[in-house]
């Protein structure tokens, strides 16, 4: 059972002074705070068995029988005190910012500003500081009227936004409560009901805390350039163009310092110990300094104001991405695969620290898709005569791609064993089970690189109706009701892979196996009464 709590105070203040000087336009000048003095989060773990039983895995007596009985495989007992604090901490965030816009002459606007933040976070849990940190966003932008009558218009803008400081579910916070209890797996191979084996992972030493977080981790920020254009068209009618770039920075990101890794790719994995004998992995909280994610999207809208009783709008939208850069320093990807690092199709979300292992197979950098292709949509509305409203609108939505596609290969294929053992016991006494070899790994990636065979869903089409009458019961008080259709076209698409496995290519059960369909075509009676 997990207890979470959390608090937080926050006081903000903006002020606005406009001020019009001769022969150089004006200036309005902003400035303001965001101060949040006190962040205070604490997380508690309580493991409802007496035991400290925390997890059982269990296996069919007969493989061949579905309908055999099942015996335990390996049992997970938490071997420290049953009720733990393993997240404690109280961070701070000082942010302040000035602002200038001024219009020189009348067609042109300018913007210039920074906005200052100072964060600092404290484990409590340990007494030391994670972070210590002032970042630094500056902001500018423009727009120009290239005709008196401001129907043509042309914008850019820069902006850069840090991430938002977060206690509790946060990645920084989960981060650093993960080692404070020992555990142990015990496991029964042949059934017998006996646990011939047994894997200690013990706590990691107060000496190691301390190097588990970059003395120089601050908050990610994302780089976000914008320009557009836009033209006023007869018929209350406008076209909008934009493009957009972002560049995600110094994302989250965790890297293993205990192990003795290879010095080039090909090599096999020398064991553990090198910040702590008695353990395994031990991971480091860090800024991805040495990948970034880039982000391009293209937009069109065509709007029609409200006139002659209809109004509608229209936008296409498409986007590309791809990872710049290279593995993290310790991917075992790095050493296994090094030339198969592009990939512009699924990229995994920023938020966590979690880009250390590429082939995993677990729910972690697969089919969590941070973008799609695109998106087409269209919508009218039309204030009939005789009070009656007609309304349709059409979507359709690219769906995400698998993530990069995996195989397997034999358990004593060449280039598994080519790594070193599966296990290793000598330089890490973790009891008789030894620390798993990052390297020995039977999993690669299918194609040359991790963007290449990606399968994307199909667009998702969804078509709306609806029909209202409108009817005035007196003075300003209007009666009106509806019918409305969704879904029209009862596709039942899917909008996502599904999260077991979908680019799994080795597991029949889930390789391309679509999930989340689409809601059934519905429909709904409403009455709404103004007054």
């Amino acid at each position: 059972m997990a207890i979470e709590q959390s608090s937080y105070s926050m006081l903000r203040g903006d002020v606005t002074w406009y001020k019009p000087l001769k022969g150089t336009g004006s200036h309005e000048f902003q400035t303001g705070f965001l101060l949040m003095p006190r962040n205070y989060y604490k997380g508690t773990n309580v493991v409802i068995d007496p035991s400290g039983l925390t997890a059982q895995s269990v296996r069919l007596l007969d493989p061949n029988n579905i309908n055999s009985p099942t015996v335990p495989l390996d049992r997970t007992f938490q071997t420290g005190a049953l009720e733990l604090v393993n997240t404690e901490g109280r961070d701070r965030d000082l942010g302040i910012y000035v602002q200038d816009t001024w219009r020189p002459v009348q067609r042109l606007t300018m913007t210039l500003g920074v906005r200052s933040d100072f964060v600092r976070r404290n484990d409590l849990l340990r007494s030391f500081e994670i972070e210590k940190s002032i970042q630094l966003a500056p902001r500018l932008g423009g727009a120009l009227l290239l005709d008196e009558n401001a129907r043509n218009v042309v914008r850019a803008s820069f902006a850069r936004v840090h991430r938002q400081l977060m206690g509790g579910r946060d990645a920084v916070a989960a981060f650093s409560g993960n080692p404070t209890s020992s555990s142990k797996t015990q496991y029964d191979a042949n059934g017998d009901g006996v646990f011939e084996s047994e894997v200690l992972t013990p706590a990691v030493s107060a000496a190691v805390d301390s190097q588990r977080f970059d003395p120089d981790f601050h908050q990610p920020f994302v780089d976000e350039f914008t320009t557009g254009y836009q033209r006023q068209l007869p018929l209350d009618m406008s076209v909008d163009l934009a493009w957009t770039h972002k560049t995600f920075r110094d994302s989250y990101a965790q890297v293993e310092i205990n192990g003795f890794w290879p010095d080039a790719p090909g090599q096999p994995f020398g064991g553990f110990g090198k910040v702590d004998p008695r353990s395994g992995q031990i991971f480091r909280l860090t800024n991805r300094t040495w990948a970034r994610q880039q982000f391009n999207e293209v937009m069109v809208t065509v709007a029609k104001n409200m006139s002659h009783n209809f109004q509608a709008m229209m936008s296409y939208q498409h986007q590309w991405q791809h990872e710049e850069g290279d593995w993290n320093p310790t991917d075992p990807a790095r050493f296994i695969q090094p030339e198969a690092f592009a990939n512009d199709k699924t990229i995994w979300r920023n938020q966590d620290p979690v880009d250390n292992n590429s082939l995993a197979t677990g729910n972690t950098l697969r089919n969590t898709p941070t973008w799609t292709p695109g998106s087409f949509r269209v919508a009218g509305t039309w204030n009939a005569p005789k009070g009656v409203v007609l309304s349709t609108s059409y979507t359709m939505v690219g769906g995400p791609w698998t993530g990069p596609v995996l195989k397997q290969l034999a358990a004593n294929d060449p280039d598994v064993l080519r790594y070193g053992p599966a296990r290793f016991n000598g330089t890490t006494p973790v009891a008789s089970g030894g620390q798993a070899n990052p390297l020995a790994t039977r999993i690669r990636f299918l194609y040359p690189t991790r963007g290449d065979g990606q399968a994307g869903l199909p667009y998702v089409h969804s078509v709306n109706l609806k029909a209202a009458y409108r009817l005035k019961v007196g003075g300003n008080r209007q009666m009106q009701i509806g019918l409305n259709l969704f879904n029209a076209l009862n596709a039942g698409r899917y909008t996502e892979w599904h999260r077991s496995g979908a680019n799994l290519s080795y597991d029949p059960n889930f390789y391309l196996v679509q999930d989340n369909q689409q809601t059934s075509r519905s429909l709904q009676f409403d009455a709404t009464f103004r007054f």
